[in-house]
């Protein structure tokens, strides 16, 4: 399985989010509006500028929201790493505990 396919089953795997396959690039662009009104390590998610900005904080995940794209509901994450980095420990262990 290539890198789209791994990054789509980790998303698969947070409740609620919904996100199209893409044809090309290295990006996927899920929907993560269920995520708003939800708190992310006691802080609660309002809009995607501060998902993006606790994800960094908490997680070390860097990812683009999709206000600057004028989607204010999206993300961009980029699966543009080797397979082995997206299916490691470290990003397993991070993707379930903060994003669920």
């Amino acid at each position: 399985m290539g890198q789209r396919g791994i990054a789509l089953q980790l998303l698969k795997k947070i409740p609620g989010l919904s996100c199209v396959v893409p044809n090309g690039a290295f990006y996927l662009f899920p929907d993560v509006s269920s995520l708003f009104e939800k708190s992310l390590r006691n802080q609660r998610v309002e809009n995607v500028d501060q998902l993006a900005e606790l994800l960094l904080e908490h997680a070390h995940i860097a990812i683009v929201p999709g206000s600057a794209f004028g989607a204010d509901e999206y993300i961009r994450i980029s699966y543009a790493i080797p397979a082995e980095e997206i299916t490691g420990p470290t990003t397993r262990a991070r993707i379930p505990t903060v994003m669920v």
